[in-house]
């Protein structure tokens, strides 16, 4: 259990783990305790920013140190959103799309979009919220980016900042670089949509349930109570992907959360279901560009190892939330 660090601001919150779903313990706020309702895995984060405050803010940033397995059901912002790892796994639930958000990449998130986010392993999620206003020039659809080396320092330095406020000019500067940056990257085809049709729904189920030793398509029409073409056209015209890539994308997306919580390769190459390393790695390349290998940098590998001070915080058990303004 953990709780929002209380700040001027007032916020405050409590975060739960999946052995936890029936505990919620109250959050303090100038010196007085908040009752929070019982929740499912993630408390409410109680909001009491005054409203001239709010006026006057473009970007606001938060930090989540997670150890374990954490969901976050149903977050919604007014304001878009940029949302990262410094180390550990996260994924995000948008719709029908799953997203995994890859090493040294992060998802932009349009304003007003629901979304639950799920963090696995030790990390530090990072979020930085950009104010609807100045939303406006980035993508309408939620979208991958990578983090550039000039993308990242600038978030560095936002993060230092803490809030850019239409009160400092030097602010607007930074927030306006950011935004061209983040405009200017490609995306990165990260997400796997997930299809709608009940029989699909369960032939994925499937899937994701069995990574290591993948069913064949005959065993999953079965089980999903169709035939092997019902599935391939379902998954076409619900996903945009044939059935056999779509298995193939579900099965990498979990050996790229194993290389992010420090498996190594020939391991995770076995639990994703593949025959040896080598099919592994050609098929990791072929599909993301890059080898499992040089996804899995050293920061990730080492479960240990202190997070930098340019790109997180210090670990902690449990999960820890710092000024969730969004």
């Amino acid at each position: 259990m953990a709780k929002w660090r209380t700040g001027e601001d007032g916020d405050a919150g409590t975060l739960m783990n999946h052995s936890m779903l029936r505990e919620c313990t109250p959050a303090r706020r100038d010196g007085q305790t908040i009752a929070l309702p019982l929740c499912d895995v993630l408390a409410q984060n109680c909001q009491m920013m005054s409203h001239s405050r709010r006026s006057r803010d473009l970007v606001r940033t938060s930090s989540i140190g997670f150890h374990g397995e954490y969901l976050w059901r149903e977050r919604y912002s007014d304001w878009g959103q940029l949302i990262w790892a410094s180390r550990g796994a996260i994924s995000v639930m948008v719709g029908q799309s799953l997203w995994l958000v890859p090493a040294r990449s992060g998802l932009w998130l349009p304003p007003a979009t629901t979304h639950d986010v799920r963090m696995i392993g030790r990390g530090v999620l990072r979020l930085v919220f950009i104010a609807r206003a100045r939303a406006r020039a980035l993508p309408k659809t939620p979208a991958v980016r990578a983090l550039t080396p000039l993308l990242r320092e600038i978030l560095r330095r936002v993060l230092a900042r803490d809030t850019l406020t239409t009160a400092d000019p030097r602010d607007g500067r930074l927030l306006g670089v950011l935004v061209d940056e983040l405009s200017e990257v490609s995306p990165a085809p990260f997400d796997l949509p997930m299809p709608t049709d009940p029989r699909a729904i369960r032939a994925a189920a499937l899937v994701r349930e069995h990574p290591a030793q993948p069913p064949d398509a005959i065993t999953i029409a079965r089980h999903a109570g169709a035939s092997v073409r019902t599935l391939e056209r379902v998954f076409r015209a619900e996903t945009g992907l044939a059935f056999g890539a779509w298995r193939l994308r579900a099965r990498l997306m979990h050996a790229m959360i194993l290389l992010a919580n420090g498996e190594s390769v020939t391991r995770t190459g076995i639990a994703a279901g593949f025959a040896g390393t080598s099919a592994f790695v050609h098929a990791f390349r072929r599909t993301t560009g890059t080898t499992p290998g040089a996804y899995a940098t050293p920061g990730v590998r080492s479960r240990t190892s202190p997070v930098s001070s340019q790109t997180g915080v210090p670990s902690s058990t449990g999960a820890e939330i710092k000024n969730a303004r969004g």
